[in-house]
């Protein structure tokens, strides 16, 4: 394990301090000091938006829910599935192109 003895202090503004914060909690780091010394010394971070993918998996899944309780009651039978898995293709698909 490496020695961290060595102290950076920097001056940010209020705005500045938000948006750093809030990358940090959207990558992979640990902490708030692993996500700047992984900035700085320039390694590769993922940052990306998951609210659009969670909410049409949300979307999905009540409606889904909503379906197995139809057929609970006996109002339905028989399901297409197509129509989800095509939504679920295109949620992929939107999440490939966020990890380019």
């Amino acid at each position: 394990m490496r020695q961290r003895n060595k102290q950076i202090q920097a001056r940010v503004s209020e705005e500045d301090y938000k948006k750093i914060i809030k990358l940090a909690k959207l990558s992979n780091c640990k902490s708030l000091s692993e996500y700047l010394i992984d900035k700085a010394i320039k390694k590769e971070i993922v940052e990306f938006d998951l609210k659009d993918i969670n909410k049409g998996l949300g979307k999905i899944g009540g409606e889904l829910n909503h379906l197995v309780i139809l057929c609970h009651q006996g109002m339905i039978e028989r399901v297409d599935l197509t129509k989800f898995a095509d939504e679920i293709e295109l949620l992929r698909d939107d999440l490939n192109d966020k990890l380019k």
